[in-house]
């Protein structure tokens, strides 16, 4: 962001270079889950450049530029890391960039190569005493069901299983919640609805 130009350009082949060394995934999610210290603008750009390139190069059928090179221990290891990041993320900002990353990942490995992932958002969205993990867990749910709500029935299999899992604790966190006034009781019960509505709306 910096206004000399020679200085940006430094810095971004500096960047890319970085980003060619194995563990350069890793070494991004670490800096985007370090609250403690990290300026918040830096941590939404490590955020930012991990999305792209999760987005752009994570994918083995890819591009053929593999600005990443990445290990299936390296790659199982990022969606641990970074699933632990998200659900304990503060900032909305950088839970969004989060939670894109998530999507962005389950695109091409979920289920068959993330079968942890329903289970461990399930799990965190069991936490009722912790608040923070709860909607984390469900924010991240919802992006993860959007990716099937427009799916023709053939390709719906992991959105059903979404559904038959899911469903039983969004009825009881929202009967739970329906007569509680705090605002957080509010976002909680939105998020479920919207889980239900991305199930649900094309069939």
């Amino acid at each position: 962001y910096n206004p000399d130009s020679q200085l940006r350009a430094n810095a971004e082949t500096s960047l890319a270079e970085t980003l060619r060394q194995p563990g350069a995934l890793l070494a991004l999610v670490n800096l985007v889950g370090s609250q403690s210290g990290s300026h918040r603008d830096l941590r939404q750009a490590a955020g930012i450049v991990l999305k792209n390139n999760v987005r752009k190069y994570w994918s083995e059928d890819g591009e053929s530029e593999v600005r990443i090179p990445c290990t299936l221990e390296e790659k199982q290891a990022t969606k641990e890391a970074i699933t632990a990041v998200m659900l304990k993320e503060t900032d909305n900002s950088i839970r969004g960039i989060v939670a894109e990353v998530i999507k962005n990942i389950a695109i091409n490995d979920y289920p068959e190569k993330w079968p942890t992932l329903l289970p461990a958002l399930l799990e965190g969205a069991a936490q009722s005493s912790n608040v923070l993990c709860l909607y984390n867990s469900l924010f991240t749910l919802r992006k993860l069901a959007k990716r099937y709500e427009f799916k023709a029935k053939g390709e719906r299999q992991a959105l059903d299983e979404i559904v038959i899992k899911s469903f039983p604790l969004l009825q009881t966190l929202t009967t739970q919640l329906v007569d509680n006034k705090t605002p957080e009781a509010a976002d909680i019960m939105k998020v479920c609805l919207k889980i239900f509505n991305s199930c649900t709306q094309y069939q």
